[in-house]
């Protein structure tokens, strides 16, 4: 991780009489994504409020360090000169402040200098016109007649314009339609590239995050993050396997002391009956779901780690390699050649394959109710339309299935003990 930009430890902040934080460390660090995740109620938002010193959400307990400075009781407008942004779930109207003016004062309050009238201007023209706004909005009273999706890239205006050290979006997308989701994505992607400023995202959606590097995910609940990182987001393992093995399955499980909790459930005749059987077992509050073949016993936890990372931007992730050989398709009758596919197109795909759970439980049972024969989960995603993302895979992840196999894997294990 970089150096830390925001360092929040044992964090205790109360609303009135009730406490909603009930010690919360997170570390953010300079140029870096971080996702906030969990049910609603558990406490997102009052982080971003008590990190943007909102007076009404009372610290009682612990610090907040931002850019090597103690900010736990410093005062909001303070917070916001030293560069810390919030973009609010449901932006307030302010009658007769234009947009424009009130961007304008914010970056003058910032900087402690005067602004030339025509310099901001062109700036926030310029600026306008990323995020396909009417110009005219500039002069209008601020949110005030505005759609949901006006509001929301009027705020993300607010923060290319301001361009902070920290932007904490609130659930930035909640509420939009497709073009106005991907607009504030490509705005956001335009502050990280710009600014190099952290984020931190408050979202139940992946949407805003198709365009960015996630660094961390963190899992809220009840007030507390409970689990943070890639891999050890897992809750459950759940294993399917055929009706005869159910019990030597379970067995080995129990043997090879898997901390984690493990189900395991009698699969299907195809692999789109097994892995939605698995699926159909899972926590039905689980966002994501990873699919993995126990033929693939070589896989890195940091490949983990990555397509959970670009599964969250994106809905469903797996790792590949490219093709080293040449490929051709033939008539599988007499062997006569039909065409030579550019290798430069093409990947093996590996598991583990990483998809939002509700998307895969549909995927595969469409496969399945059109009789569909699909080889690995993310093609049944493909089925319904859907875009699916590769990310460098290791060719250490291979796949045991022949005498041979287990020669490569044994030789890949010495190679790890050195």
């Amino acid at each position: 991780m970089s150096k830390a930009l925001l360092d929040i430890r044992d964090l205790h902040v109360r609303v009135e009489e009730k406490e909603i934080l009930h010690g919360v460390d997170l570390t953010v660090g300079q140029d870096e994504t971080h996702v906030l995740m969990g049910p609603n109620g558990t406490g997102k938002s009052t982080l971003g409020y008590a990190i943007t010193g909102n007076p009404a959400y009372s610290v009682t307990e612990g610090s907040i360090i931002f850019n090597g400075e103690d900010i736990t009781y410093l005062p909001v407008n303070e917070r916001a000169k030293k560069g810390i942004f919030l973009s609010f779930q449901n932006p307030l109207e302010v009658p007769g402040v234009t947009l424009s003016a009130f961007i304008r004062s914010a970056l003058e309050q910032k900087t402690g200098d005067r602004l030339r009238l025509w310099d901001f201007k062109k700036k926030l023209k310029e600026t306008m016109a990323l995020l396909n706004m009417d110009e005219s909005y500039a002069e209008r009273d601020l949110n005030v007649g505005f759609s949901g999706g006006e509001k929301k890239k009027a705020e993300i205006l607010q923060m290319l314009m301001l361009e902070p050290k920290l932007a904490i979006l609130d659930e930035t997308d909640s509420g939009l339609d497709v073009d106005a989701v991907r607009t504030v994505s490509e705005g956001v992607r335009l502050f990280r590239e710009r600014t190099h400023g952290s984020l931190l995202i408050i979202t139940h959606s992946t949407r805003i995050l198709e365009a960015l590097h996630v660094d961390a995910a963190h899992v809220m609940e009840e007030g507390v993050i409970v689990r943070n990182g890639g891999a050890e987001l897992v809750d459950e393992i759940i294993v399917a396997t055929r009706e005869d093995l159910l019990l030597t399955v379970a067995d080995l499980c129990g043997r090879c002391g898997l901390h984690k909790p493990v189900k395991v459930v009698r699969g299907g005749s195809t692999r789109a009956q097994s892995v939605l059987a698995a699926a159909l077992e899972a926590n039905p509050k689980a966002g994501l779901l990873a699919v993995h073949d126990a033929a693939r016993p070589l896989v890195d936890p940091a490949e983990f780690d990555e397509i959970i990372r670009l599964a969250c931007r994106t809905n469903a992730a797996a790792p590949a390699v490219p093709v080293t050989d040449t490929i051709k398709a033939a008539d599988p009758t007499d062997g006569r050649v039909l065409s030579t596919p550019d290798r430069s197109t093409l990947f093996a795909v590996y598991t583990p394959q990483v998809i939002e759970a509700s998307l895969l439980k549909a995927a595969l049972q469409s496969a399945i109710d059109a009789g569909a024969e699909i080889t690995d989960d993310c093609s049944a995603v493909e089925r319904l339309g859907k875009e699916v993302y590769l990310a460098t895979g290791s060719r250490e992840n291979i796949k045991i299935t022949t005498p041979l196999d287990l020669l490569i894997a044994e030789a890949i294990l010495r190679g790890r003990d050195r």
